[in-house]
């Protein structure tokens, strides 16, 4: 079997897609050059937001998810990797609409760690009293258990059969997989819509074509290549993605 890699140039280039809100942070503590507020949530340990004072009782430092995520556990972790600079006394909050919050979990030993099952658009952590120290938060781990494979059908048939996109996260570690997730819509959507308009536009005999298509995030990809494309398999780079989740339409 034959594999094509992908370009970073659009496949279907007349298509033109809106991009989705991606995740950002607000928070009232600043951080440094370096320690920016991205690195609380870029799914790496060693890097870190650190402040650039002691927080207070009314400081705040909130992810937004970019669209409400069903989650079923977060992990939020504080303090560099040496431990320095963990928060003392805090709240994990979490909210379905960005604005009202509720209190999820309390922090113990600079984690905090909350379960359930609900959809969820953004997550706070806020220091619930004075610090002497600055404060860094090394990593807000997002999980959603039910997230290792997803299958997305078109409603309806196309007027060869049934279409289906299956999405294959086993390789991805959750919190990658809920960040990539959003995307698979626009990958369904672009298959959904353009599969059967070149199947009607070659005349190709539908006798035989596949009906569905496998979306792989896997780590193992070459670095630099954003993935390659088998059969009716699609395999996608996590590392690629995640620091360009964009690309994915394009691919």
């Amino acid at each position: 079997m034959t594999k094509t890699v992908i370009s970073r140039c659009a496949i279907f280039v007349a298509m033109t897609m809106m991009a989705r809100a991606e995740m950002r942070a607000e928070t009232s503590l600043s951080g440094s050059r370096d320690h920016s507020a991205s690195r609380a949530y870029d799914t790496d340990e060693n890097s870190y937001f650190e402040s650039s004072r002691a927080p207070t009782a009314k400081d705040f430092f909130t992810l937004f998810l970019g669209a409400p995520q069903k989650l079923t556990s977060i992990r939020a972790i504080t303090g560099k990797p040496d431990g320095g600079e963990a928060l003392a006394a805090g709240a994990l909050e979490i909210s379905a609409d960005g604005t009202n919050f509720s209190a999820a979990a309390k922090f113990e030993n600079g984690e905090a760690k909350w379960s359930g099952a609900t959809k969820i658009l953004a997550i706070r952590i806020r220091p619930t009293s004075e610090s002497t120290n600055r404060l860094a938060i090394r990593e807000i781990e997002l999980e959603d258990a039910m997230l290792t494979n997803v299958v997305v059908q078109l409603p309806g048939s196309s007027p060869f059969g049934t279409l289906t996109v299956r999405c294959d996260f086993r390789e991805a570690r959750a919190d990658q997989a809920v960040r990539l997730r959003d995307e698979l819509d626009d990958v369904a959507n672009c298959f959904f819509t353009n599969y059967p308009a070149i199947v009607r536009l070659i005349d190709a005999p539908t006798n035989g074509l596949h009906h569905d298509l496998e979306i792989r995030f896997r780590n193992d990809v070459k670095p630099g290549v954003p993935g390659y494309a088998a059969g009716n398999a699609m395999t996608f780079a996590i590392p690629f993605l995640i620091h360009t989740p964009q690309e994915v339409r394009g691919m």
